[in-house]
């Protein structure tokens, strides 16, 4: 699981930056607030900004850590979002991943909360604090398991 979780970070990261040319002069605007899940702060994780294109948005991804139940995109790693139509794609961990210095190291796994999962949301066009709060169906949700079995289907 840590493992996965790690790849998917990465992989997002190496995304996002993927999409930082020097020819982008999209107004990014910077989201910042807590993260809960049945009242509680999520104690690690990360929330994806993606750009509705079924409602009409384009546009580069953001991105921020989850850590004590705080997020913030203009923190070191993170990325600011265009606003408007969006989905949130959150991570939830139950306790933040051991460091490790060498990446061939085991290590335990981590329990999450939910993987990816996708929160609608119509975010303003400014910098501004939302907090988010996971609902209880998104516990156990794993949306990598759930696109994957989707695309299995005829």
């Amino acid at each position: 699981m840590i493992h996965t979780l790690r790849c998917t970070i990465l992989l997002t990261v190496t995304s996002l930056l993927a999409g930082c040319g020097s020819g982008d002069s999209v107004q990014l605007y910077q989201y910042s607030g807590t993260v809960t899940f049945e009242g509680q702060p999520v104690v690690y994780g990360q929330v994806e900004f993606l750009p509705d294109v079924e409602k009409g948005n384009d546009g580069p991804r953001g991105v921020a850590e989850i850590i004590d139940g705080k997020y913030d995109t203009s923190a070191n790693g993170g990325r600011g979002f265009i606003g408007g139509a969006a989905i949130l794609k959150i991570t939830a961990l139950k306790q933040r991943p051991p460091e490790v210095a060498d990446e061939t190291q085991e290590v335990p796994p981590v329990e999450s909360i939910c993987v990816a999962f996708p929160m609608e949301m119509s975010l303003e066009e400014k910098s501004t604090t939302i907090d988010l709060k996971i609902p209880v169906e998104a516990d156990g949700y794993n949306g990598f398991k759930a696109q994957a079995s989707s695309s299995r289907d005829p």
